[in-house]
């Protein structure tokens, strides 16, 4: 049974078999070629029906786009709902598709199992948190979930640490310690403390999840003004800026369209930057 259902964009999916299980991608899989790089777009958690994300393939016409979702949004849930499993089934997809140009760009907790691809994939992680017990904001709406859908609990669970009775603290800081690709993380600049009404959800990287990115010089950060957590939504400009001046097939010091201002280059330093 699905926790999150919903009629797709006019893109079609394409079922992959994995050892997993069965893992639908969205994208338009007879035109794509090993010539061109790929763009591997992992979403989170009860994403949106249709949003920023779906569009994609008319928005970066240089790059072959494949969609994913996690087992269980919008797909079948897999046996072992766990992030390794995910990164298993997509990693093999992956390898499917052989592509040698891959770009991994990945929303929210699906971050966590771009971190988990055994690819050091040139990667775009969008407020994608690395622990779970701080995230006060979003543990009521996933109770609120699984109360009206009690198969989801062992998602819920084994990804946030959420359970009825309380919040056990999933610690992914070592995924992005242990990362060997080349990273970029967008975050809103909506703090998550202090615990107050609201209206959206804030940035989901808390100062301790800031801090294990910030120690691995391979990630650098981009803080994007006006945004919470749903920076597809209220910062979708600048993820297709990085998409467009970032990709591997792009010629590294090729003058990127627009500017980032004080950008440093990955392994620079710790810097966080800003995007006007």
């Amino acid at each position: 049974m699905r926790f999150a259902v919903a009629r797709m964009a006019a893109v079609q999916a394409t079922k992959f078999q994995t050892s997993m299980g069965a893992v639908p991608v969205w994208g338009r899989l007879e035109s794509f070629s090993p010539d061109r790089p790929l763009l591997f777009v992992i979403r989170g958690a009860w994403p949106p029906t249709v949003g920023y994300m779906d569009p994609l393939a008319d928005l970066i016409p240089e790059a072959d786009v494949a969609l994913v979702h996690l087992p269980g949004m919008h797909s079948t849930p897999f046996r072992d709902q766990t992030v390794k499993a995910f990164a298993t089934a997509f990693d093999e997809v992956i390898a499917k598709l052989a592509h040698p140009r891959v770009l991994v760009l990945a929303i929210s907790i699906g971050g966590v199992v771009a971190l988990s691809l055994t690819g050091a994939w040139e990667t775009i992680l969008v407020e994608t948190p690395l622990m779970t017990a701080p995230l006060w904001p979003i543990h009521p709406r996933f109770r609120d979930i699984v109360g009206d859908n009690p198969n989801a609990a062992e998602w819920v669970r084994n990804l946030f640490g959420t359970g009825q009775d309380g919040v056990e603290n999933r610690d992914y800081r070592s995924l992005a310690l242990d990362f060997r690709g080349q990273g970029t993380l967008l975050l809103g600049d909506d703090p998550l403390w202090p615990e107050r009404p609201i209206t959206r959800i804030p940035s989901l990287v808390c100062d301790d999840s800031r801090k294990a990115y910030a120690a691995n010089p391979r990630f650098r950060s981009v803080i994007v003004p006006n945004a919470g957590h749903n920076i597809p939504k209220d910062g979708s400009g600048h993820i297709l800026h990085l998409l467009h001046d970032t990709l591997p097939w792009r010629e590294r010091g090729t003058p990127m369209r627009g500017s980032l201002s004080s950008e440093k280059p990955h392994g620079a330093g710790k810097e966080i930057c800003s995007i006007p």
